[in-house]
């Protein structure tokens, strides 16, 4: 009897262990195995930064019309610089002109141009500021839809503009075009920023080709909610994957049947995650080092 328990335990454990370690299904995939968030770190405030910039990061109401959701990105810019005039990096999350879900029609009523009278009210910011704006939005170029993310400089010039490769069943029901393979490198003050949106960061070969570029941060702007583990640990172990700060602007409130809720963050190369899940219009403030 006593062998029986014992093999019973050792097969359970062994199993427990394969649990731990095991890889996706998918090889193209990048998702954290269980073990990976076992290795959280201990240290939430590393120190030795040679600079740093300040960033901040928002999540902004789901809304269908587009004057209201440039109105209060113009706001959000203001008020931000007004309360803390060292901030350099202000990021909007996806498709921030509008709601995610609508259809195709109501996609083009909301798309723009790259360049266009988005980015160009964007770049008015950078120039005057000195900073640096990230933004995702609708794009409409050859007759196609893309949903895209951009960084405008302090000199008003699009630094990089990311179109999404990874499409949901939400970006297929509006119509929005499968973009090719691209990655973009923004320099922000001398941090180099790549760009992933949504579950883009679960890419491989979007990782593979970020890896040679010795990034120093990844903005990925998501809907998505995080594991309740990772608000256990204040750990997110995309950090130490990609070996660089993770900056994620968010979405709250209700569009048909999908609910936001509001999750920003900020992710350090280690993986110690500052994050905030207010519920409403938010804003999260932090540093990133290197």
């Amino acid at each position: 009897m006593k062998k029986i328990i014992l093999l019973i335990f050792l097969a359970a454990a062994a199993y427990g262990i394969y649990l731990l370690y095991q890889k996706p299904g998918n090889s193209q995939l990048l998702t954290p195995r269980p073990v990976d968030y076992i290795n959280f770190p201990i240290k939430k405030n590393p120190a030795g930064y040679f600079r740093t910039i300040k960033t901040v990061v928002f999540s902004l109401p789901a809304d269908p019309v587009k004057k209201n959701n440039t109105e209060l990105i113009k706001s959000s810019i203001e008020s931000a610089l007004k309360d803390d005039i060292d901030l350099k990096l202000i990021v909007f999350g996806e498709a921030s002109l509008g709601s995610y879900i609508g259809g195709n029609k109501y996609m083009r009523g909301i798309a723009e141009t790259i360049p266009g009278n988005f980015t160009n009210m964007l770049a008015g910011y950078t120039v005057r500021y000195n900073i640096y704006i990230a933004a995702g939005l609708i794009e409409a170029k050859d007759g196609k839809l893309y949903n895209s993310f951009i960084v405008v400089n302090p000199e008003g010039k699009i630094e990089a503009v990311h179109r999404k490769m990874l499409l949901s069943s939400i970006d297929e029901s509006n119509g929005i075009s499968k973009a090719g393979f691209n990655f973009q490198v923004a320099d922000v003050d001398g941090f180099r920023c790549g760009i992933a949106i949504g579950d883009e960061i679960n890419d491989r070969k979007l990782w593979e080709e970020y890896q040679k570029e010795n990034l120093d941060a990844v903005i990925n702007p998501s809907s998505a909610d995080i594991p309740w583990i990772s608000r256990w640990l204040d750990y997110w172990p995309y950090g130490k994957i990609y070996n660089s700060w993770i900056i994620s602007p968010g979405r709250w409130g209700v569009e048909g049947e999908q609910i936001y809720n509001g999750t920003i963050f900020i992710c350090s190369p280690d993986g110690y995650l500052n994050y905030s899940d207010k519920q409403g219009y938010n804003k999260l403030v932090g540093l990133i080092g290197k």
